[in-house]
């Protein structure tokens, strides 16, 4: 950075490192602040004003020295914001007030141009197109309102371009895709309510004290009744605090494990748009990035690995355990196989997913308001309406840039690696010889291939957030992002790790005691337990040399830590599992084992969708920059996570637990009692049965 000031002129003698510190800290302090908003609320009260969020770019100026600063400085993107790219929240009135002051001859001077089309102005553009016409008028106004002051200050110029505008007399617009989802959301309330307070009736209805203890949690005899309670509360809620078979009570610790994936992953993405907020003290939090902690911290994306090994073992586990195809297994059986699986494992995503995307493109910009509301909301909204079928085809990890609900490109990703895993499943179940082939091959290409596109398109060795690379709502500037990190090719180690520890755990631990109480006693695999969290430490802490050093370091270097870094993960993964099997680390063991932690990771699909419109709507709020320090981010992570958690636990009960029962008994309806006459008539049966029961009427309707 020094060479580039000795370049520019901005330092002509370099006399010690502790005076260019000095020196540059002073020209960082007169760096103009990244937001400035007028008062949003006082603004709007005037009935014929408006509120404009600006977004500018400074024009270069080679003879000011604090553009040639802010030119140098915003280049070291790893740590630092581009402080020549900033906000403004502007009252149309002040501006309009400001240039009545000023003659024809000195509104001339001021400069008004338009920031050129680029990936960030088309962005805004694409996502507030609705509104361009209206606020086009306001472009010049604006441009040199702003520029007035801006070159008082600061002596330099901005070229601006309106991202949006609201007024006073707004009203809330609602079409009939808005009503339509509305209305999807009342039937959920609505069955939910007739549901619980049916299951409620035939509590009711027991004519024994004994057959009221544990009502709810007994599985009803008929498919009528079961179909009718479906959306019991009452019934959902014991369901969800129903502990695991017995056939997986040894697992219990995964909870663990998995509650720690979501936590920190709720954690990371809270930081995450926390750089969204307009910050006071941004040089503050931009030293914090260069800190040793915050570039160990920088490797945390590779524990989005530890959620696939997960889902890859219980997969292969519940595979193993049914048997649905053995070496005698035709392949038209084999087929029937894949797409029965592969259909329950998309309708257990899917429903929840839809609903969610319901709410983010139509619900959601309308529970707020603020000058940053619409720029951190409406970019959802408006995806969500236009690539929704991303979503629905589980494609949300291509093309990523334009998407709906940017975090769901793991359910792709996930979904993806299913298919392919899933695939590999029946094979080898149809051919356990090939097994060992078979996973030697899949290892060699989770490894060749990472390192292959990792050099070839020149990308990163790890996958890491600038401070400003989600600044404005979409991926910036990142290709290692795109094509490193979110395909699923890119991450068929952690699967591979999931499926090999499942057969290990299938034909080795479940019912072998002896291999047990061998491990169990003996300290050496009780320090070689330990050992193994300290590499997985070491592991994330060698990702910030990369990090810091990647352009000293050879492509070749990179492209081969690239291709051992997430697949290292994902065996000490599979390492610290085998020792949880063996209970070496006692105390970690039940600490993970927590009963509390079963019922966060039944809720955790629902904690991962939700926690993203949380964070939108404690962002949106705000409406002055304010100070952010250490102690303020725990306790923003700490809300959210307890805000989502909140909402997870509710979206589990009302839409995702009852949807899995009904899609259950689908696929089961041949085994189960067939329902006495039409499902609609029955259910309006029990309807007039609550009914009646709330009025206290003495009628007595046989419901069944």
């Amino acid at each position: 950075m020094v060479q580039g000031f000795l370049e520019r002129g901005v330092i002509t003698k370099t006399k010690s490192i502790i005076i260019t510190i000095k020196f540059l800290g002073s020209y960082a302090d007169q760096m103009p602040e990244l937001y400035k908003l007028d008062d949003y609320d006082k603004c709007l009260s005037r009935t014929q004003s408006g509120y404009c969020m600006v977004y500018a770019e400074i024009v270069p100026d080679n003879s000011s020295k604090l553009w040639n600063f802010i030119d140098v400085y915003s280049k070291d993107y790893r740590h630092h914001f581009r402080h020549d790219h900033l906000l403004f929240g502007i009252c149309v009135d002040r501006c309009k007030i400001l240039l009545e002051t000023l003659s024809l001859s000195e509104q001339s001077e001021l400069y008004d141009e338009r920031v050129e089309s680029n990936e960030i102005t088309d962005y805004y553009a694409k996502v507030h197109r609705e509104e361009t016409a209206q606020h086009s008028g306001y472009q010049q106004l604006l441009g040199k309102c702003l520029n007035y002051d801006f070159r008082a200050k600061f002596g330099l110029q901005l070229k601006t371009f309106i991202e949006y505008c609201e007024y006073p007399d707004k009203t809330l617009k609602i079409n009939g895709w808005a009503l339509a989802a509305y209305g999807v959301f009342a039937i959920f309330v609505v069955v939910n309510i007739l549901s619980s307070c049916y299951d409620y009736y035939l509590l009711r209805q027991q004519t024994e004290d004994s057959e009221n203890i544990d009502f709810y949690k007994r599985d009803l005899k008929t498919s009528a009744h079961k179909l009718s309670t479906s959306f019991s509360i009452y019934r959902n809620y014991y369901r969800l605090m129903r502990p695991l078979p017995q056939e997986y009570e040894q697992l219990k610790f995964l909870n663990g494990y998995r509650f720690i994936c979501v936590f920190m992953t709720i954690a990371a993405h809270t930081i995450v748009y926390l750089t969204l907020a307009p910050i006071q003290n941004i040089i503050e939090i931009e030293e914090m990035k260069k800190s040793s902690v915050a570039s160990i911290l920088q490797g945390g994306p590779v524990i989005i690995q530890t959620f696939f090994l997960i889902t890859a073992f219980m997969l292969k586990l519940k595979f193993n355990d049914l048997h649905l195809v053995t070496p005698q297994t035709k392949m038209s059986k084999c087929c029937k196989v894949f797409a029965k699986v592969l259909t329950l494992r998309y309708l257990r995503i899917v429903p929840s997913l839809i609903m969610f995307n319901l709410f983010e493109a139509f619900l959601l910009q309308n529970i707020g308001d603020g000058p940053l509301w619409k720029h951190v909301v409406q970019p959802e909204s408006v995806l969500c309406r236009e690539y929704w079928w991303k979503n629905v085809f589980m494609l949300n990890n291509i093309l990523i840039h334009y998407s709906c609900s940017h975090h769901t490109w793991y359910l792709a990703t996930d979904m993806q690696l299913t298919v392919f895993f899933l695939i590999i499943a029946i094979v080898l179940a149809r051919f356990p010889n090939w097994k060992k082939c078979i996973y030697a091959a899949v290892t060699l290409a989770s490894i060749i291939i990472t390192s292959a596109v990792t050099y070839i398109l020149k990308l990163q060795a790890t996958t890491y957030f600038a401070l400003d690379f989600y600044r404005h709502l979409f991926v910036k500037d990142y290709p290692t992002f795109y094509h490193g990190y979110v395909p699923f090719y890119m991450n068929l180690g952690a699967y591979l790790g999931g499926f090999i520890l499942a057969d290990i755990y299938s034909n080795y631990i479940r019912c072998d005691d002896k291999v047990k109480k061998r491990f169990a006693g003996d300290l050496k695999y009780k320090c070689g337990y330990w050992l193994i969290y300290l590499a997985g430490f070491l592991l994330i802490c060698s990702s910030s040399y990369f990090i810091n050093y990647e352009s000293e370091s050879s492509p070749f270097l990179v492209a081969a830590y690239a291709g051992l870094f997430r697949n290292v993960w994902a065996f000490v993964n599979v390492l610290a599992f085998l020792g949880n099997f063996f209970k070496l680390g006692s105390n970690v063991y039940r600490v993970f084992s927590a009963p509390v932690l079963s019922i966060f990771h039944k809720i955790s699909y629902q904690l991962y969708l939700w926690h993203i419109p949380v964070l939108r709507t404690f962002v949106g709020i705000y409406r002055q920059p304010f100070h952010l320090n250490l102690i303020y981010t725990v306790i923003v992570i700490f809300i959210s996570f307890l805000i989502s958690s909140i909402v997870a636990f509710i979206m589990t009960l009302t839409i995702e637990y009852p949807l899995a029962i009904l899609i259950n008994y689908c696929f089961k309806r041949g085994n189960e009692q067939p329902l006495h006459g039409n499902v609609y008539i029955y259910f309006f049966l029990n309807v007039v049965c609550v009914c009646c029961l709330f009025r206290k009427r003495k009628i007595r309707l046989k419901c069944h």
